[in-house]
């Protein structure tokens, strides 16, 4: 198997920090969020269902989404939580899985990211990875930065944090962990470090893929041969 780094961590833990040290390293990464951007773009059928389940009081004056407004009732009633991932996630797997099947077979990448913070809560998709990456923190660093990045009362933040699954679980189940407590120059020399030692691996896998690729295109070339 190619190497699938099934990346996650907890609200505010540093998991996209981790992401783009990934992508500087020139590691694909299938971003969950990004995709789910795209999924509940204006028009989508993603957000037809939301406004469906939600009404149009998640909605801007211009159609799009609110995304703010739609966080402040999803992270405080677990019913409404599961009923938007019951809208939205089989449109943001089924667009994952597209794109790591594009990144390990056609373009035939070494190593790709599944960049996720619902990789052990849907189940599905950790089942594609080779392995799995953990980013934490301690609860004061994380409290700390939800309260400055998202302009949250301490208690909205507990609140959000309590709403996901416990970091303490994530560590356990996890293949690596990075404990990320330091400045932004250590994460990247500790997922810089990840990635060299998973890359020979990687390497000896790419070369694997390309001798099967090769081997189930001789019959085709020779048929088309035969018809010419």
């Amino acid at each position: 198997m190619p190497c699938v780094i099934g990346l996650t961590g907890s609200i505010a833990t540093g998991k996209s920090s981790a992401s783009n040290v990934f992508r500087s390293c020139s590691v694909p990464v299938v971003d969950a969020d990004e995709i789910a951007k795209g999924v509940l773009g204006k028009g989508t059928l993603g957000l037809f269902l939301v406004r469906l389940n939600f009404g149009g009081e998640i909605l801007r004056e211009d159609g799009s989404l609110d995304r703010d407004k739609l966080g402040e009732m999803i992270f405080v009633d677990s019913r409404k939580r599961r009923k938007l991932n019951m809208c939205t996630h089989p449109l943001i797997i089924l667009e994952m899985i597209r794109q790591l099947l594009v990144a390990v077979f056609v373009k035939m990448e070494p190593i790709v990211v599944l960049d996720t913070p619902l990789l052990y809560e849907t189940k599905l998709l950790v089942r594609f990875c080779t392995t799995t990456l953990v980013i934490a923190c301690s609860e004061e660093h994380q409290l700390s930065r939800l309260i400055s990045r998202n302009n949250l009362s301490e208690e909205e933040a507990r609140s959000r944090i309590a709403s996901q699954m416990p970091i303490s679980e994530k560590k356990r189940r996890a293949s690596h962990v990075i404990d990320n407590d330091g400045t932004l120059e250590d994460l990247k020399n500790n997922v810089e470090g990840l990635i060299s030692r998973l890359k020979p691996t990687a390497n000896s896998e790419i070369i694997f893929r390309g001798l099967v690729v090769m081997l189930y295109s001789l019959p085709l070339v020779s048929l088309y041969r035969c018809l010419k």
